[in-house]
């Protein structure tokens, strides 16, 4: 499935936001995003401004896509205050046609879709549905949102996406998940050091003890992994232990090198 829809209770949508994109971002296969909200510019609630924002991101994220999203805005300047078909045929879709098949999957995250403005949330997901498709590779669009009946009407009628409604998963399944993220995460920070740190710093016990803090919500395992690794710091075991130390003041017995 190329559309991937998560339903959401109204305090999951940046838990699974945050801990998704960043993940995506750090194995580089994030493409491009855009987070809607009604609070703040009213540019977060219009869709007219979507694919325009989604073409920018992504052809900052491959050159030769660059190239491609460059020619076409030469030759259509005008193509963001065209509709909306126009500007996912000439930003994103024939872009990414003419682009070289990339060695990974490119993801694109609509974030919050029930806080875009109503008239156009429907023309937005029927384009996405019939349009994405057309993408001659992995090019996956995960979608989040509230149970808005406007915008479940529109997948009552399609069969190509995937949908899961996220606060109906199981604990086990959540805590899997928060589980693999610290593992794969945290791995990969000596990498970034200037004098690494052996691959294994990190204890399986360690990563139990940061699954339980994290109260089964990515917004809070995305927080503890960045407080882990503060490049202002730059010392993760240090970081790590402070974290640990205060579960042990709390009541958690662990034993700390």
């Amino acid at each position: 499935m190329r559309v991937a829809v998560k339903t959401l209770k109204a305090d999951t949508s940046k838990d699974l936001r945050l801990a998704v994109a960043e993940r995506a971002a750090q194995e580089g296969y994030l493409g491009a995003s855009f987070f809607f909200s009604r609070n703040g510019h009213a540019e977060l609630q219009n869709p007219a401004l979507v694919f325009p924002t989604l073409g920018y991101r992504l052809a900052a994220f491959n050159p030769r896509l660059q190239e491609h999203i460059a020619s076409a805005i030469v030759s259509d300047p005008n193509i963001e205050s065209k509709d909306l078909p126009s500007q996912l045929d000439t930003l994103v879709v024939s872009p990414l046609q003419q682009t070289p098949p990339p060695t990974q999957p490119i993801l694109v995250v609509l974030d919050a879709l029930d806080e875009c403005q109503e008239q156009g949330t429907k023309e937005l997901l029927r384009l996405l549905l019939s349009e994405v498709p057309k993408i001659p590779f992995t090019f996956k669009v995960l979608i989040t949102s509230r149970p808005e009946s406007h915008i479940q009407s529109i997948f009552h009628h399609a069969d190509n996406y995937q949908g899961v409604i996220l606060h109906d998963v199981e604990s086990s399944i959540i805590k899997s998940d928060i589980r693999l993220y610290f593992q794969t995460s945290l791995a990969s920070i000596p990498a970034h050091l200037v004098h690494p740190s052996p691959k294994t710093w990190v204890r399986p016990e360690d990563i139990e003890l940061l699954v339980e803090r994290a109260e089964k919500l990515f917004v809070i395992a995305a927080g503890l992994r960045r407080f882990i690794f503060d490049e202002t710091v730059n010392d993760p075991r240090s970081q790590l232990n402070t974290l640990l130390r205060r579960e042990e003041h709390s009541g958690m017995k662990l034993t700390i090198d």
